[in-house]
């Protein structure tokens, strides 16, 4: 089982990564600079979207209701996953995912848990949250917040040391 504990949600903005027909390779491999011009295309886009959602005008809040209605979208508009799984804050007020298959996996999936309750600490066993302590043979602590102090390895600590 997974569990994810979350402290506040993400906005998730669409990957953009498709996948290419045959002919669509062939063709990138006989011109690369369609390539070029394609994932140069793809840049441009999600810069200007970016731009668009930090200027913070009527165009800004548009597009804020087209990505959150794509999150409900992939959420099947489930109250229960919505109400945990979409922010209450402005879209661009923290650094904004690019993700097409993190909010499905809470749907589709009985071994995957969101976890929304306050932690209070980690046991020697799991994870302690303010309404139960979650068993957990494994702790991949990812908050994102210091990525140029993350380039070097971590300290691992399992049950024997």
């Amino acid at each position: 089982e997974l569990f994810v504990f979350q402290r506040t949600p993400n906005w998730f903005f669409p990957k953009l990564d498709p996948v290419y027909p045959d002919i669509v390779k062939h063709l990138f491999r006989r011109i690369p600079l369609l390539m070029t011009i394609q994932r140069v295309t793809l840049f441009l886009m999600v810069e200007g979207w970016a731009w668009v959602w930090l200027t913070k005008g009527r165009l800004s809040q548009w597009f804020q209701i087209l990505i959150e209605g794509n999150m409900r979208a992939q959420l099947d508009n489930q109250n229960s996953l919505t109400s945990k799984l979409i922010p209450k804050y402005n879209l661009g007020c923290k650094r904004v995912l690019l993700s097409d298959d993190f909010l499905p996996v809470f749907k589709k999936n009985r071994n995957c848990h969101l976890v929304t309750d306050t932690i209070e600490c980690v046991t020697a066993n799991g994870v302690k949250t303010e309404k139960e302590e979650v068993n957990l043979d494994m702790i991949v602590y990812a908050t994102g917040f210091d990525i140029e102090g993350s380039i070097c390895g971590f300290d691992t600590f399992g049950r024997d040391n």
